[in-house]
C-alpha cells in the first residue's frame, strides 16, 4: 500500500506509521495495551446491562477506528466491523476495500452499507454527514450489539471548543459522554481519556495501517480549522489544554445530570405529557427553561433542538403570560413542527390540521385491558368490537354541520372549554360515527359519539375517558408515546 496521501492513482490512500509522533507530547502508550482498555471497555459494558453483549465498531479505515478494532479484536467478546461508505469522494470505494481487507487479516466479520449524503453546503455537510452515519449505524444493530466508536481527548477536546462558539447551553459543553442511549441502542466511546498521540503510539508499536481521509485538510470546515490552527497554537502557551478542554467537558457532564435530575423531581406527573408541557407557578424561568429541555429531550412527542430566539419567544409568550389577546400564540419551527400556547400550556406540533387517522386502529385500541401503563377505561363485548368496526372515525369539523348531529354548538363549546381542549384540536376532535341499518326504505341512519362527550340520556360517551396524549397516539399524530415516557423514567 502506497504511503503518499497525494498520489491519486492509489485507491486507500494508506498511511504507514512512521515519524507521526512526539515523543515529548505523548503519554506512555502502554496503557492502551492489555488490561486498561479491556478494564474500560468491561465497566461501560455492565452500564448498559445487555446480556452477553457483542461489539460493533465503526470502522471508517482511519486511524483512530483501526487502533478501536485492534485492540477489540484481542478481546474475547463477540465482534464485528461496520463501515458506512458515504460516497462524497473518489476514494470511498477504495477506503471501503481497504476496511473489509484489514478484517479479512484479523479475521473480523465486516460489513459497508452505502448511504447518500443531500446537503453539500460547506459547514452543513459534516452535521448531515454524521446524522446519516449514525442511523445506518444504529438501524444495523442487533438488540444484543454495542455500538463502538473511536472518538479520543482530543475529539473532545475540539467538541467542547466548536460547541462553545455556538453559544451552547451546559448540555453543548458537555460534549460526548462516554455511554448514551439513542433509538434505544448502546453507544459507548472507550477511547475517550486517551489521546492521538496515545493512538498513534500504539499503532506504531503494532505496525498497523490506516487511510487518510484528504478532507481533513480543508480549512473549510471548522473542525480542521481548529485541530490544524487554534488547539497547536493553545498548545504553545498551555501543554495541557487538550486534556483541560476534555475535563471541563467531564465537569459539564456531571452539571448537566443533576440539571437532568433537577428537572425530574421538579416535573409533576400532571405538568407534563407528550403534548404539552405546563407551566409550574412556583418556578422561576431559568427553572421552566431547564425543564423545557428535559420535556423535549425526554417526553415530548416530537424531537427539536431550540435556540436562544426559541427561548426568548417562549420567555415572553409563555412564562410572561405576555397578554397576546387577538395574537397567534405559534412559533414556526423547521421541518413543519411549531410551539403553540393555549392557556398555561406549551404544545410541541406537527402541521395539526393536515393530519388524518386510521379508524380500525383506533378501535382496536379501545378495546385494550386497562392496566398501569394504559388509561383506555372502555370495555365492551365482541359483539360491540365488530359494530364499531363498521364505523367511520371523523373529525368534528366534517360531522358537526350534519342534520342529524345531537349535539349544540355550545354544548361543544362548554365541553371543550371545561376539558381545556385548545382550538386547533377541537377541529380533529374524533367522533364515532355508526351507520345504523334500519328499514330498507329509511337507508342508513348514522349515529353520533363524541370522545368524551356525555349523551342526550346522560350516560357516558362510547369513548369517555380516554387519556389526550393516548388518543394523539392513537390518531397517528404523536410517536409512540409509551417509548417516549419510558425514556424520560430512565
Amino acid at each position: 500500500m502506497s504511503d503518499s496521501a497525494s498520489d491519486s492513482a492509489t485507491p486507500y490512500y494508506c498511511i504507514h506509521n512512521t515519524s507521526l509522533l512526539d515523543e515529548r507530547e505523548g503519554r506512555d502508550h502502554d496503557k492502551l495495551i492489555g488490561s486498561a482498555f479491556s478494564e474500560r471497555l468491561h465497566t461501560l459494558l455492565r452500564k448498559t446491562g445487555t446480556e452477553s453483549p457483542s461489539l460493533v465498531v465503526a470502522l471508517s479505515g482511519g486511524l483512530d477506528s483501526v487502533v478501536l478494532l485492534h485492540l477489540c479484536s484481542k478481546l474475547s467478546i463477540s465482534c464485528r466491523a461496520l463501515h458506512i461508505n458515504h460516497q462524497l469522494q473518489a476514494q470511498s470505494a477504495g477506503w471501503e476495500v481497504f476496511c473489509g481487507d484489514v478484517c479479512r487479516q484479523w479475521s473480523i466479520p465486516f460489513k459497508s452499507v452505502n448511504v447518500s449524503i443531500s446537503s453539500r453546503n460547506r459547514q452543513g455537510l459534516e452535521a448531515v454527514a454524521r446524522q446519516v452515519r449514525y442511523q445506518a449505524l444504529f438501524s444495523d444493530l442487533a438488540e444484543n450489539e454495542v455500538l463502538l466508536t473511536a472518538h479520543h481527548e482530543n475529539d473532545q477536546a475540539e467538541t467542547f471548543l466548536l460547541n462553545s462558539l455556538r453559544q451552547t447551553g451546559i448540555g453543548g459543553l458537555s460534549a460526548m459522554p462516554e455511554i448514551q442511549q439513542k433509538q434505544h441502542k448502546w453507544l459507548i466511546r472507550p477511547l475517550l481519556a486517551f489521546t492521538r498521540n496515545d493512538l498513534i503510539a500504539y499503532a506504531k508499536s503494532h505496525n498497523l495501517q490506516w487511510v487518510e481521509d484528504p478532507s481533513n485538510e480543508h480549512l473549510m470546515f471548522r473542525r480542521n480549522w481548529l485541530r490544524q490552527k487554534i488547539v497547536p497554537e493553545l498548545q504553545r502557551e498551555v501543554p495541557g489544554v487538550v486534556h483541560n478542554l476534555a475535563e471541563t467537558a467531564k465537569n459539564a457532564q456531571e452539571s448537566q445530570d443533576l440539571l437532568e435530575r433537577l428537572a425530574r423531581l421538579q416535573l409533576q406527573p400532571e405538568l407534563a405529557t407528550a403534548l404539552y408541557l405546563k407551566k409550574h407557578p412556583a418556578l422561576d424561568w431559568p427553572e421552566h427553561k431547564n425543564l423545557l429541555q428535559y420535556w423535549l429531550k425526554h417526553i415530548a412527542g416530537h424531537k427539536i433542538l431550540v435556540n436562544r430566539q426559541h427561548f426568548s419567544w417562549l420567555e415572553q409568550y409563555w412564562y410572561q403570560s405576555f397578554d397576546a389577546k387577538n395574537q397567534k400564540l405559534a412559533y414556526k419551527l423547521p421541518q413543519g413542527h411549531e410551539f403553540r400556547i393555549y392557556k398555561d400550556r406549551l404544545y410541541l406540533l406537527k402541521e395539526p390540521g393536515a393530519q388524518r387517522f386510521d379508524s380500525s386502529a383506533f378501535i382496536d385500541s379501545l378495546f385494550l385491558p386497562v392496566n398501569e401503563e394504559k388509561h383506555w377505561c372502555f370495555r365492551g363485548t365482541e359483539q360491540l368490537k365488530g359494530r364499531l368496526h363498521a364505523a367511520d372515525i371523523r373529525p368534528l369539523s366534517e360531522v358537526k354541520t350534519h342534520s342529524a348531529f345531537p349535539f349544540s354548538r355550545k354544548e361543544l363549546k362548554t365541553f371543550f372549554q371545561d376539558q381545556q381542549i385548545p382550538s386547533w384540536e377541537r377541529i380533529n376532535w374524533p367522533v364515532l360515527v355508526v351507520h345504523e341499518h334500519r328499514h330498507q326504505s329509511d337507508g342508513d341512519t348514522p349515529g353520533f359519539s363524541v370522545l368524551g362527550l356525555p349523551n342526550k340520556q346522560g350516560a357516558n360517551g362510547v369513548l369517555a375517558g380516554v387519556d389526550q396524549s393516548e388518543l394523539w397516539q392513537c390518531l397517528g399524530l404523536l410517536s409512540d408515546v409509551a417509548e417516549m415516557q419510558a425514556s424520560g423514567k430512565r
